[in-house]
């Protein structure tokens, strides 16, 4: 009995994480050519034409209030074929500062130009 009780809770947990939707307002969007973009049951699909003419499809939602990827798919000769489903995306977030090497530094100071507004715009040049 006790089995039982397991059983239906998690199917009811399940039930509810599935029947969670995604809200997108699509109040502004214009489907472009080869571009197109609709809300199908709680979930955003995505489809377009890749570089050698396939169309691909992604369908994104949520699970447990995380974003999730629910199909990844390649239409072949008019058949879906699914590349992925159920993915869930990682990140990976890397900081730093820009700043110019002494190296670099070192003419900027010769030439009597070495600013805050030089340096700035150089940093850049550093990558």
């Amino acid at each position: 009995m006790v089995w039982h009780r397991i059983v239906l809770s998690g199917l009811l947990l399940s039930a509810t994480v599935a029947g969670q939707t995604l809200n997108c307002s699509m109040q502004g969007y214009k489907p472009l050519d080869g571009l197109k973009a609709e809300m199908r049951s709680g979930s955003l699909a995505l489809t377009w034409r890749a570089e050698r003419g396939q169309t691909l499809r992604a369908i994104l939602g949520l699970n447990s209030n995380q974003p999730v990827v629910r199909e990844l798919a390649v239409d072949i000769n008019g058949k879906w074929s699914l590349l992925g489903h159920d993915l869930t995306p990682e990140y990976q977030v890397t900081t730093g500062r820009r700043r110019i090497s002494a190296q670099q530094e070192a003419p900027l100071r010769q030439l009597g130009i070495f600013t805050p507004e030089v340096i700035e715009r150089q940093k850049w040049f550093a990558f």
